[in-house]
Formats: C-alpha cells, sequence, structure tokens
C-alpha cells in the first residue's frame, strides 16, 4: 500500500519495516503526523530546562491491527524514540506566525538573530512558557543538541 510520508496520516508500514521495538506494557501516543509536541525528558527535567519540544513522525503499522506510533524525530540522526502516553506529552501548535505573534518581542528578536534556522521553532516554542529568558533558551538548546547527536 502506498502512503504519503508528509501526509497527516503518517507513514503506513509493515511491523517488519517498523525501526524501533514498541512496549507491550505502555500505551502509545497518538497525534497528527509532523506535529509539534512536548514530552517529559529525565536530562532536561534534572537541569530545570522543561519539557522536550520535538517534531514527531506517525507510524501506522499495518500487522499490529494498524496500531499508530508517534515517534521523536532526531533530525539527522537515525534514532528517535516511541512517545508513550506515560511521558504526558503535549500537542503543541504548529502554527508558526501564531507562536510567533505570542513570543515576547525581546525574546523574538534574539531568537530570530541569534540562533540557527533550524531552532527557530523550538526556540519560539520555549519562549512561550513562564519565566523563560534567551540564557534559559540557548542553555536548553545547548542540552537539546547534546540528546540529540550524542
Amino acid at each position: 500500500m502506498y502512503s504519503n510520508p508528509l501526509s497527516a496520516e503518517g507513514l503506513i508500514l509493515n511491523f517488519s519495516s517498523f525501526p524501533f521495538i514498541p512496549s507491550q506494557e505502555r500505551i502509545p501516543f497518538d497525534c497528527p503526523n509532523m506535529a509539534w509536541v512536548a514530552v517529559e525528558h529525565l536530562v532536561l527535567d534534572e537541569k530545570g530546562l522543561g519539557r522536550y519540544v520535538t517534531r514527531v513522525k506517525r507510524f501506522i503499522v499495518e500487522d499490529l491491527g494498524d496500531l499508530a506510533y508517534t515517534v521523536a524525530d532526531l533530525r539527522n540522526t537515525k534514532r528517535g524514540f516511541i512517545i508513550y502516553k506515560d511521558m504526558k506529552p503535549e500537542l503543541l501548535s504548529s502554527n508558526i506566525s501564531a507562536i510567533f505573534e505570542k513570543c515576547p518581542v525581546h525574546l523574538r528578536n534574539r531568537i530570530i538573530s541569534q540562533c540557527y534556522p533550524e531552532d527557530i521553532m523550538i526556540a519560539l516554542q520555549k519562549s512561550l512558557e513562564s519565566e523563560m529568558t534567551f540564557e534559559k533558551i540557548t542553555e536548553y538548546l545547548s542540552v537539546y543538541r547534546s540528546i540529540m547527536f550524542n
């Protein structure tokens, strides 16, 4: 069956093609493909940096009864992780214009001028959290990159 990996439904595949081993004890979280989601993350929590913000990929595994799995997209790496309901996922807005307008002006200007293009959406999402400073955002992005690329 053909599926469009950029559609809201995500990628439809067989279990033998699914690159992850799902837990049988945990309940998978489901949301639209390519959505932005925030989840709890041990390393970020320990450093007081809040939740892990990521874009997700949605997979529908046909031979498991069309069960949908949402996977954190770790950009250029082949690794990722399945998002489960016990990670307390929160579906975030994917409308960059709305997020841009909600972002405090002093943070917005620094984010646009000083962040890498691929980090702008994450930085804007983090700017909406209470008591967020640009220094906290850059610290978050530093830890975020170490999680993603190590």
